[in-house]
């Protein structure tokens, strides 16, 4: 397990991962269902995290979480 910080990802970036061979997972039924790659799942959470930021509802420990997450995909993609 790598420890520290990395640069933050550009779009580029997250393109090239894109662009490689997806995960597949076996469902409990033995169907195939497909999984997100580190940048999609950072790329969703970003999406998320800019329309959470701007709704009433939410509050500041909400948006820490939802970064933190963030955070964690980020650190998988420089792995």
């Amino acid at each position: 397990m790598k420890h520290g910080y990395c640069k933050p990802v550009d779009q580029s970036v997250i393109e090239t991962l894109n662009n490689e061979k997806e995960d597949e997972e076996e469902t409990e039924t033995g169907d195939v269902c497909q999984v997100p790659s580190h940048a999609e799942a950072f790329e969703a959470l970003d999406v998320a995290f800019k329309w959470f930021e701007r709704q009433d509802e939410s509050n500041p420990m909400q948006l820490l979480q939802l970064k933190r997450i963030m955070d964690l995909a980020a650190m998988k993609i420089c792995e």
